[in-house]
């Protein structure tokens, strides 16, 4: 299975080619780096793209437009995966975030329904009025 980053330089290349028919392999390494070796072959294989001892030719252009719409065609598809995944992945994080607050809002139900709160706060009260008054005194 090929890279998005491979097919996007492939992409490159065939734009290179279809303009100027012809590439030297010093400027497919400047555009595609080490994957050149793999695009050569593929480009062989697929666009009927022809190399000989200083590069690659081809003067038939339609079969590398139609290998061009063929890489277009599935970078599309890896994007769409990629979203599709970032989706997921969204809707994971935001199922553990309602978890979490449906957890606080349990425990928050289950001390209210105690009546452990407002003794809590009763005896807040009395503590802070015997201070408050023996301050005053």
């Amino acid at each position: 299975m090929k890279s998005k980053k491979q097919l996007e330089y492939t992409i490159k290349v065939l734009d290179y080619l279809i303009e100027h028919r012809k590439i030297d392999d010093e400027i497919a390494r400047e555009f595609t780096g080490d994957y050149w070796d793999i695009i050569r072959k593929d480009l062989a294989e697929n666009a009927h793209v022809q190399y000989g001892k200083y590069g690659a030719s081809s003067p038939f252009p339609k079969p590398m437009l139609a290998y061009k719409a063929v890489c277009k065609d599935e970078i599309e598809r890896i994007e769409k995966e990629e979203y599709d995944r970032e989706l997921d992945n969204n809707s994971k994080h935001a199922a553990i975030n309602a978890n979490k607050i449906s957890k606080w809002a349990i425990a928050i139900s289950v001390l209210a329904a105690t009546g452990l709160p407002q003794y809590l706060l009763k005896w807040l009260y009395k503590m802070l009025l015997e201070l408050f008054c023996l301050l005053n005194s």
